[in-house]
């Protein structure tokens, strides 16, 4: 694993040995939780130098914090590998660097992780003189901020709702069972999860609100026509038949045209998405199965009083404005869609200028620890993201053209424009000739050595350091790896570097050698691609099915078309207007096309629906589109 978590100790001098001791003991402690594959920091570093005429890889710090007799600790605070890596230039900031073990099978396995390394800092100090960085602390501390978002967000939507729905229907039931229907259709969700093996995320947390508007929805339309056959039916069975009877069709067409909306998300390659996809789509089934049955069958069996006939002054005045509304639309038609063409015209255009690109550092508010941490380590420390260059020889680590393609990517990442740090194999070779042979200066760049000198020098480090050559070299000894550290950057330029990098190893890394750029930064930029490129394929496909399916409901291809225009016009204009304003598109934005264009249909479904029914009745279209209306 290259995701690498930082405890940075701050202090006016890290080399005074009472400083010395604290990040001891905090290498110590944090390297021996579970989870850490290896770790490093200065007071532990282990560094090959001539002593009594031979050659030892020790510490350079004794148990007090002090300088070891005879460490060429000059040399090391100066080398490339440990300067503005391990402690920054002016020796106020040290770090801990521990680098943690994939375990992708255990969703929760960081999160415990960093519960236990805050824990064991806090015995040390605050976040006064010791901070927390990297990778997956700022993973973990992102899902902790989008859970807490999520759990105040929900509650402020369902109090918000059920509020509505009391002024509403001013009775308790009008509350009770809309949300009930949106917990059953969650339970129902959750047990549909379970039964595939999908496990919660921060992303598939979203279907609580996800599912408080469609399950809401779906319960409202069924109430509110319930309350009104109340008064043309001598009985409550028969007011539920007919209420069900006149939007049933309408309730099924807005939870399929919704479910529709969501599974387009199940196309995609990223698993995290497809998750969303199912759930969404099998949680948008279950509301509205729960709006058909669940609510009439209460509606029947339970003594609930029919809602009160009172209007409120806010529902007259918002009655008293349809027909207004109407007879504009009447008026002032072809205004009216020459404005909706103009919209579309700027939406497109902002189209045009929409970017890709994420830095999911920039996601977290200023001064938090993670913006704090990252700063300081992308300034004083290297850089936050780890890139990493994997080289294989046919005759493993022994061979000496592995060797020297190893020490020219080495040295052409760290004098290039983009890493700030970089350490390989090749560095360890060429500290442990710099101890042997301190005459033969040619070889201070780590390459040139014959295969016995390669032999032998690796032969030290697996005596005095084993640990170290796990860092930099794989167990069957065939693959070596360069570890290069850049600073936060967005999605975009780490492309470019990426690219860049790709070429330079063309170039530096002949066969029969092989070279492969691999980090967990690029899989995220893969991931992140994966989300964006499939948005035009999702809302196509989306829109495809839900054409056909409309146009089979409403039996007319015409109406089908005019229910997709209105719901596709204002999702335009929203990426629009990220092209506009220079928002980059991201994982964060790239879910709610297929989204909202399910949701947002639902209304258009019950108008045309509607129309439908009462144009045959109706003199003419404007008396009907007035009824509807």
């Amino acid at each position: 694993g290259d995701e690498a978590l930082f405890i940075l100790l701050r202090a006016p001098d890290v080399l005074d040995p009472a400083v010395m001791q604290r990040l001891r003991r905090l290498t110590d402690a944090v390297g021996a939780l579970d989870g850490i594959d290896r770790i490093t920091s200065l007071a532990t570093l282990r560094w090959p130098w001539p002593t009594d005429g031979d050659v030892a890889v020790r510490p350079l710090f004794d148990d007090t914090g002090r300088a070891a007799p005879g460490a060429p600790l000059a040399a090391v605070l100066a080398d490339p590998i440990v300067v503005s890596s391990l402690v920054s230039a002016d020796h106020t900031v040290s770090a801990v660097i521990a680098f943690v073990a994939p375990r992708p099978g255990d969703p929760a396995f960081k999160s415990r992780l960093v519960e236990q390394v805050e824990g064991l800092v806090a015995q040390e100090g605050s976040d006064a003189d010791i901070l927390l960085g990297g990778g997956p602390y700022g993973q973990v501390v992102l899902d902790r901020i989008t859970r807490h978002d999520l759990r105040a967000l929900g509650l402020g939507a369902l109090l918000l709702v059920g509020a509505l729905l009391y002024v509403t229907y001013r009775r308790a039931y009008g509350v009770w069972l809309p949300l009930g229907t949106v917990a059953l259709a969650l339970v129902w969700t959750v047990g549909a999860a379970g039964a595939l093996g999908i496990s919660f995320s921060v992303v598939t947390s979203t279907l609580v609100p996800l599912l408080l508007a469609v399950g809401t929805s779906y319960a409202v339309r069924i109430l509110s026509e319930y309350g009104r056959h109340v008064p043309q039916h001598a009985t409550r069975r028969a007011a539920v038949a007919g209420a069900v009877e006149q939007v049933g069709l309408t309730v099924i067409l807005c939870g399929v045209t919704t479910a529709l909306g969501f599974a387009a998300l199940c196309t995609s390659r990223v698993e995290v998405l497809r998750d969303l996809g199912i759930l969404a789509t099998c949680g948008s089934m279950f509301a509205t199965l729960a709006a058909l049955t669940v609510v009439p069958a209460a509606l029947v069996l339970l003594p609930l009083a029919p809602p009160q006939a009172t209007v409120l002054r806010g529902e007259r005045l918002i009655a008293q404005q349809l027909p207004r509304l109407h007879a504009l639309t009447m008026r002032r038609g072809g205004a009216l869609l020459l404005a909706s063409g103009v919209v579309l015209a700027i939406g497109l255009v902002g189209l045009a200028r929409l970017v890709v690109d994420q830095d999911a550092y920039t996601w977290f508010p200023k001064g938090t620890m993670v913006d704090r941490s990252t700063r300081l380590i992308d300034e004083q420390l290297g850089g936050v993201l780890p890139f990493n260059v994997v080289l294989e020889s046919p005759d493993g680590i022994y061979d000496p053209r592995l060797i020297d393609a190893t020490a020219a990517v080495t040295h052409a990442l760290r004098y290039g424009p983009d890493a700030r740090s970089v350490m390989s194999i090749g560095d360890q070779l060429r500290l442990a000739d710099a101890a042997m042979a301190p005459d033969e200066a040619g070889r201070r760049d780590g390459a040139g050595y014959t295969r016995a000198r390669i032999a032998q020098y690796l032969l030290l480090y697996e005596m005095g350091d084993p640990d170290l050559l796990a860092s930099f070299a794989s167990e069957s000894r065939r693959q070596v790896r360069v570890l290069a550290r850049l600073p936060h950057a967005a999605s975009s330029h780490l492309q470019g570097v990426a690219e860049s990098m790709r070429q330079q190893l063309a170039v530096l890394v002949p066969p029969p050698l092989t070279a492969t750029l691999t980090s967990t930064i690029l899989l995220r930029l893969e991931t992140s691609e994966e989300f964006t490129r499939g948005l035009t394929e999702n809302l196509l496909l989306a829109s495809g099915a839900i054409f056909v399916l409309l146009a089979f409901a409403l039996q007319s291809p015409r109406l089908a078309l005019l229910a997709l225009v209105p719901n596709l016009l204002p999702i335009l204009l929203v990426y629009g207007c990220l092209g506009w304003f220079g928002i980059a598109l991201n994982v964060a934005t790239v879910t709610t096309g297929a989204a909202a264009l399910g949701n947002a249909i639902d209304d258009t479904v019950q108008y045309l629906d509607r129309f439908r029914r009462l144009r045959p009745a109706a003199p003419d279209v404007a008396t009907a589109l007035a009824d509807t209306l």
